[in-house]
């Protein structure tokens, strides 16, 4: 992935998802304050900075599914059933 990602300011979503990627992140994913949807799953990324994400205020979506990553980093926590909807969507 190209370090010049960081330039495009206004980007809302950004999915790469299944595009062969490798190795680490590029930090400059962090200059992207106003992405909101990350999808990077299906690439062959290692473990990346925690941090780089924590500086992006806008982020709410985040997905690193099926890369290289040796760490609990991009694991998701089991949600309680108390967070689900009631009643559930049919």
């Amino acid at each position: 992935m190209p370090p010049e990602i960081g330039s495009l300011l206004n980007l809302l979503d950004l999915r790469l998802f299944n595009n062969n990627l490798a190795d680490a992140i590029p930090y400059q994913l962090s200059y992207l304050k106003k992405v909101r949807h990350v999808d990077l799953g299906f690439n062959y990324f290692t473990n990346p900075d925690n941090s780089q994400f924590q500086v992006m205020p806008s982020l709410v979506n985040l997905s690193l599914t099926l890369n290289s990553l040796d760490n609990e980093f991009g694991l998701h926590p089991p949600m309680p059933e108390s967070d689900l909807p009631r009643p559930l969507p049919q």
